[in-house]
């Protein structure tokens, strides 16, 4: 009896086995049965309080931000077939819609529910205002987001990126995802007027510390997410300065890490200081705000202005790039669309860089155009083109055709304009040569700023024979300025600007200048003085005929209220002694100014030599040179030094009883002048070998109008032999 109740025992026992068995056997076989939904919920991270930022931080998340999820699903080993604990991981993007993130994929790779079978998960999240769409290539990383802060228009960037790593969650729990900064801010208080600054490592003896400046992910093969900082190309990080408060201050998203030195840049990207050994800056950490006033680093702070210390930079050297083709870099720049790119020794380079966030295209790399002839088009208004600090070599023509945009640090090296034919080219307009510059023949309403001209030739033949009394402007960087500005204009080596108009017997005006033929807007700070012992700017004007001329070292007319030249260091050689005109006016600086325009503070070296009237019976006829001005027509001249010498020949005929020829030490004459003071002449001119002649009128500081001691009442002094105004004698 007892032995068969065991076998009873055991066949129950067997049975129950065997059932078990199957119904495990079915648990393994229902892998793909449908999970549910992971719940998230999130907190954006708590921020340290500090300055009030122009550009402000995102506090919250909003409607339609996006969020990477990746999660890892611990299965229960007891309905595994390895009776371990397996994983499965899965990755997907959430939008957040109406307050609640949502899957809006319906692709199954993106699906993200919880396995029937999970004992828990681990999950971990990114976020970052540019990445707003699923990772479609697994194992690629995304293309690298620049930590540039900015506003531009009605856009604000301003990348923060997050991270979210949660501990275990159990099974059908909500995932509340705790985000924290990934970047560390370093805010500089204290910073100059400048719109925006650039963050930099300075090379050390040719070696250069790598910034990253950037952040990128990637999804590998298993579904899991990787984020990290990387070094971008530009190796830089800009942030817009922000100006609410007492102070101006700047403040950088910075991969974690030691910036106890570093250097700022200035807009343009020339160096503007660097702070050097400051060891509370030595270890920057994810998540935290440092502030740091620039007053209390005085000591660790070394001023760069003017040291250009990028020697790759600076080294003119060109690699020879296959596919380059001078008329499609040149649309690449007006069109502003994508990147313009070449091969070099059988790798890609990109010349021109498109900014992702602006109508920006910067230089890449040192370019030559090798003489190779083109048309200029336009720089459209809505344009940047930004020259990285790098050169472009060997123009034959101007580079623009009318500049609407903005052009920033940029080299124009060893240009030659020539234009000697007799006729216009039947592929430009009838007009094409009344504005001659190595950058635009026109700035129209554009910005150029911090831009170089190094050994520079433009000789220019008018086209002048349809007797229609045009107005020709050649100036070695831009022809005419109708409205705009030139600042922070640097010219080295041999510049020469020569011009001569086909048909001597016509009327026409010819304005020639130095670095602008014509200016109606603004010029500041132009200098050559740093440009070597060989630097020099030579202004020939060989035009006859009629009408006006105005020849100048740096601009041939500055007019209008809006036409300012301010601050200047220029040596220059000034020729129109081979000129004729009507009104021959010729100047150091300027061969006229007139209108309610402006001179301030520029000193001038070298030679200035005038030219002379027209025979033109029917009317006034004037020349007038000066050290600094020719002419000055109801406008004003301040602050300015005039070296060297001034000179005319005193034997040029009078063509009737009302022509005159005017010479000043400083200014060679005036009208109606607005403000006239604190002018020096240390030019020792004499007048002597004038004294007596007809028609001629000289004097050491201007021949008149105005009286000697109204002028030295208003701080004007002048050396040399003669009256200090001719008139006043």
């Amino acid at each position: 009896m007892k032995r068969q109740i065991e076998w009873m025992v055991y066949g129950i026992m067997l049975l129950l086995s065997v059932g078990c068995r199957e119904d495990v056997d079915a648990l393994y076989g229902v892998k793909s049965r449908p999970g549910i939904p992971v719940c998230f919920a999130t907190a954006w991270p708590q921020d340290v309080a500090g300055l009030k930022r122009g550009i402000a931080d995102k506090k919250d998340f909003k409607e339609a931000d996006v969020i990477h999820v990746s999660a890892e699903f611990t299965l229960d080993p007891l309905t595994t077939e390895s009776q371990t604990e397996e994983k499965v991981t899965k990755y997907t993007i959430l939008t957040l819609e109406n307050g609640a993130w949502v899957n809006t994929r319906t692709e199954e790779q993106y699906e993200m529910t919880w396995p029937w079978n999970a004992k828990e998960a681990k999950f971990t999240a990114y976020y970052l205002e540019n990445w707003t769409g699923p990772i479609a290539q697994v194992g690629v990383e995304l293309e690298p987001v620049v930590l540039d802060r900015f506003a531009y228009r009605d856009s604000v960037f301003n990348p923060d990126p997050l991270e979210a790593v949660t501990e275990k969650i159990e099974y059908g729990h909500a995932v509340h995802l705790a985000f924290h900064h990934l970047c560390t801010r370093l805010t500089l208080v204290g910073v100059d007027d400048e719109d925006e600054y650039g963050l930099r490592f300075k090379s050390v003896g040719g070696v250069e510390r790598s910034l990253q400046n950037a952040c990128t992910m990637k999804l590998d093969e298993d579904n899991r997410l990787h984020f990290r900082f990387v070094e971008e190309e530009s190796r830089q990080i800009t942030a817009q300065v922000d100006d609410e408060g007492d102070e101006k201050s700047v403040t950088f998203h910075l991969a974690p890490g030691d910036y106890s030195t570093f250097s700022l840049l200035k807009r343009s990207e020339y160096a503007y200081i660097t702070i050097s050994d400051v060891q509370e800056l030595g270890e920057l950490k994810a998540g935290e705000s440092y502030t740091v006033s620039l007053e209390d680093l005085k000591s660790n702070i070394t001023p760069d202005d003017g040291d250009n210390w990028w020697d790759d930079k600076d080294d003119p050297t060109v690699g020879t790039y296959e596919g380059f083709d001078v008329k499609d870099f040149m649309n690449a720049i007006k069109e502003c669309n994508k990147d313009y790119t070449c091969t070099l020794n059988g790798d890609t380079v990109t010349l021109l860089q498109k900014n992702k966030h602006r109508n920006e295209m910067k230089l890449m790399a040192n370019v030559d155009f090798k003489g190779e002839s083109f048309i200029p088009e336009d720089l459209p208004d809505i344009v940047t083109f930004n020259g990285g600090g790098f050169s472009i070599l060997n123009l034959v023509n101007p580079m623009f055709n009318t500049l609407y945009g903005t052009v920033e640090n940029l080299n124009l090296r060893g240009a030659r304009l020539i234009h000697k034919e007799s006729d216009p080219d039947a592929s430009s307009t009838a007009d094409h040569d009344t504005g001659w510059g190595v950058l635009a023949r026109v700035c129209e309403g554009g910005t150029v700023s911090n831009v170089s001209l190094a050994d520079a030739e433009l000789d220019i033949t008018l086209h002048n024979g349809d007797g229609l009394d045009k107005a020709y402007c050649i100036g070695a960087l831009v022809g005419k300025l109708p409205r705009g500005s030139l600042t922070d204009i640097m010219l080295s080596g041999s510049i020469k600007v020569t011009a001569e108009a086909a048909n001597p017997e016509a009327a026409y005006t010819s304005c020639m200048g130095g670095v602008v033929g014509q200016c109606n807007g603004t010029l500041a700070n132009v200098d050559n003085l740093r440009g070597g012992s060989g630097a020099e700017i030579v202004v020939t004007n060989k035009c006859r005929g009629t009408g006006s001329r105005y020849t100048g070292g740096v601009v041939g007319l500055l007019t209008d209220a809006n036409g300012a030249l301010e601050g200047g260091n220029v040596r220059v050689s000034v020729h129109a002694e081979e000129a004729e005109g009507s009104w021959n006016y010729t100047g150091g600086v300027a061969g006229g100014v007139r209108f309610g325009a402006l001179i301030s503070d520029v000193t001038v070296a070298g030679n200035v030599t005038g030219g002379k009237v027209a025979d033109y019976k029917e009317t006034n006829t004037h020349s007038a040179v000066g050290g600094l001005v020719g002419y000055v027509d109801k406008a004003s001249v301040t602050g300015g030094i005039a070296f060297g010498k001034v000179a005319m020949s005193p034997d040029y005929p009078s063509p009737n009883d009302h022509s005159w020829y005017t010479l000043g030490g400083v200014i060679g004459a005036m009208r109606d002048a607005v403000e006239i003071a604190r002018n020096e002449g240390r030019n020792r001119f004499d007048t002597t070998p004038y004294e007596g002649k007809s028609h001629y009128e000289a004097g050491t500081f201007t021949a008149g109008s105005g009286s000697t001691s109204e002028l030295k009442d208003k701080g004007n002094s002048a050396d040399g032999t003669g009256a200090f105004v001719g008139s006043d004698k």
